[in-house]
């Protein structure tokens, strides 16, 4: 899958294991958004390949050490998205 950085400072996704399931984005904005909400840009855009979805899930410790959720509990990135990832956490 290609990656396109649209934020000088952007990162590339990562593992924090060799053994993990899913790899980890890291926030280069921070824009606030309805109450109890706060709307963090990757900096990325993801090229999935037609047949395909991404999926963007909350790792278990936001809600376990922070008491924060994705604002939509699954995002989905379909190969027709070609815009920023944005990822919404909500405080509960």
């Amino acid at each position: 899958m290609n990656i396109l950085k649209l934020h000088p400072d952007a990162v590339a996704p990562t593992y924090a294991h060799p053994d993990d399931a899913c790899f980890d984005l890291r926030a280069v904005s921070l824009r606030p958004s309805a109450p109890d909400t706060v709307t963090f840009g990757t900096g990325l855009a993801f090229d999935v390949p037609k047949g395909h979805v991404m999926l963007v899930f909350s790792r278990s410790g936001h809600g376990f050490n922070d008491d924060a959720r994705l604002a939509n509990c699954v995002g989905v990135i379909d190969p027709g998205y070609s815009d920023e990832v944005l990822v919404k956490l909500r405080a509960d």
